[in-house]
């Protein structure tokens, strides 16, 4: 009997399904409508913030908290950009059997973010030197 309880306390614990699908961080490219390059952006995730430049592929790990992109580059109008979320297929699968579905609402793991984002940039009129709007 106690073994019984100990397998199914252990099931309860690793069955998430969601969570275990989705446990690694999901690649997230990142570009600019315009094609502009060398921007300086701040990733702010689940796990910190960290400045890097795009283009450039991401990784993010599904979590309640999302994935945001600032743009803080000196010659763009500073934004900020939340990466989409939806829930997997794998969540709702999860959803019917019971008591596993806790263990994926926990975890927040049951996201997946959009895989290609595309930043819209507003160029100031100081760093236009072409007088197009692009560089």
């Amino acid at each position: 009997m106690i073994r019984l309880i100990s397998v199914l306390i252990l099931l309860f614990f690793i069955c998430g399904c969601s969570t275990l699908v989705n446990s690694s961080p999901q690649d997230i490219n990142l570009t600019t409508q315009k094609g502009f390059e060398n921007i300086k952006v701040e990733v702010i995730g689940p796990k910190g913030s960290y400045v890097t430049r795009i283009p450039t592929t991401i990784k993010a790990v599904s979590s309640y908290k999302g994935v945001t992109i600032k743009v803080s580059d000196d010659c763009y109008d500073v934004a900020s950009f939340d990466i989409n979320k939806t829930i997997t297929k794998s969540f709702w699968v999860n959803f019917l059997l019971w008591p596993s579905f806790a263990v994926d609402f926990i975890t927040g793991r049951y996201f997946k973010y959009d895989k290609e984002i595309q930043i819209p940039l507003n160029l100031k009129d100081e760093c236009n030197t072409s007088g197009t709007g692009e560089m």
